[in-house]
C-alpha cells in the first residue's frame, strides 16, 4: 500500500483557482443539473475535510467521504474555499507533527510512583535526573524530512561563497549526531 504525504496547495495558485471557482459557479447557476452536482460535490468536500482533519490520511478520507482521487485533484485546482480549508488543516497537522516529533525525539516523562515520591515528581535515575522514555530519533528524522525537506534532509548544505558543501548524515544518526556533523563542517566546533 502506498501512502502519499499530503502537500499544501501553493498560494500563488489562488488567483487561477479563484477564476476556476467563479467559472464553475457561473455554469452551475445556468443549469439545474450542474447546480445539483455542485451542491453534492460541496457536501462531499465537507465530509472529506472532516475526515482529513481527524486523520490527515488522504486515502482514508477519500474512502470515508465516498470521494475519488480525481475529485480531490479537481477540488484542489477549482475550489478556492476547499483549498483554503485543506491548507489550514495541513498547517494545523504540521504544527502537531512538530510537537509530536519533539516529544518523540526527547521522549516523555513518566510520573513517579506515589509510594516512592521524587524531587521532580517524575521517575528519576540515581543522580536525580528525570528519566525520559520512548525516544525514537530515526522516526523523528523521517517525519521531519517528509514534511520539512527544506530544513531536515539527509544531506544538509551550506552556501557561504556560492559553492555547496555536502554534509553526509547517516540514516540512523540521532539529532545530536546530525547537529555535530553540521557544526563540524560549518566550523562551530
Amino acid at each position: 500500500m502506498t501512502v502519499s504525504v499530503p502537500t499544501e496547495v501553493p498560494e500563488l495558485m489562488y488567483p487561477s483557482i479563484e477564476a476556476a471557482t467563479d467559472t464553475l459557479e457561473e455554469k452551475a447557476v445556468s443549469c439545474p443539473e450542474d447546480w445539483a452536482s455542485l451542491t453534492e460535490d460541496r457536501a462531499m468536500q465537507t465530509e472529506f475535510l472532516i475526515h482529513f482533519s481527524a486523520s490527515f490520511n488522504i486515502t482514508l478520507s477519500l474512502a470515508r467521504s465516498g470521494a475519488k482521487a480525481h475529485q480531490l485533484m479537481r477540488w484542489r485546482t477549482t475550489e478556492l474555499s476547499f483549498v483554503r480549508q485543506y491548507n489550514d488543516i495541513h498547517s494545523e497537522w504540521k504544527s502537531k507533527l512538530i510537537t509530536s516529533a519533539m516529544t518523540r525525539a526527547v521522549g516523555y516523562l513518566s510520573p513517579c510512583d506515589p509510594r516512592n515520591p521524587t524531587t521532580s515528581g517524575y521517575r528519576e535515575d540515581a543522580t536525580g535526573t528525570p528519566i525520559y522514555e520512548g525516544a525514537d530519533s530515526r522516526l523523528t528524522l523521517r517525519m521531519l524530512e517528509a514534511h520539512f525537506p527544506e530544513v531536515y534532509s539527509q544531506q544538509l548544505t551550506l552556501n557561504p561563497g556560492g559553492g555547496a558543501i555536502p554534509i553526509d548524515i547517516p540514516a540512523d544518526a540521532t539529532g545530536e549526531e546530525a547537529a555535530d556533523a553540521y557544526a563540524l563542517v560549518v566550523g562551530q566546533r
